[in-house]
């Protein structure tokens, strides 16, 4: 899904990450209008990657889109599904909303309910 942020929302900070002086760092940049390691590390990833680590060892440039790499994106997506159909994984069966209900952080006062509430409270440790 890549229109959802993969670390949690913005609007709470980022709860799927935990806070660090490199979060705090990162974010800070962020709201400066720099966005090389924001975007690296919070930012919506597209529907899909494919990298050559041989070469490109930090996963820096997304090969997916290029046609001289089309062959190996389909082969390598029908073997990645084909495994996830025969373990049943509710992505492949279009109830892969399931993943999306589960509570991360449940009654924490940084949730997302809490948001939703008004009574959201950043993350502290």
């Amino acid at each position: 899904k890549p229109e959802l942020w993969p670390a949690g929302n913005p609007e709470t900070g980022f709860t799927g990450c935990d806070s660090s002086p490199t979060k705090t760092r990162i974010l800070e940049q962020h709201d400066q209008g720099e966005e090389e390691y924001f975007s690296l590390a919070f930012g919506k990833r597209p529907l899909e990657e494919l990298y050559r680590v041989e070469t490109d060892p930090a996963c820096l440039e997304n090969l997916a889109d290029e046609e001289a790499y089309a062959e190996v994106l389909q082969l390598m997506w029908a073997e990645l599904s084909g495994y996830l159909r025969a373990q049943n994984d509710p992505r492949m069966l279009g109830t892969g909303d399931l993943f999306d209900t589960y509570e991360y952080v449940g009654d924490a006062a940084h949730s997302w309910a809490n948001y939703v509430n008004g009574t959201w409270e950043p993350q502290g440790y």
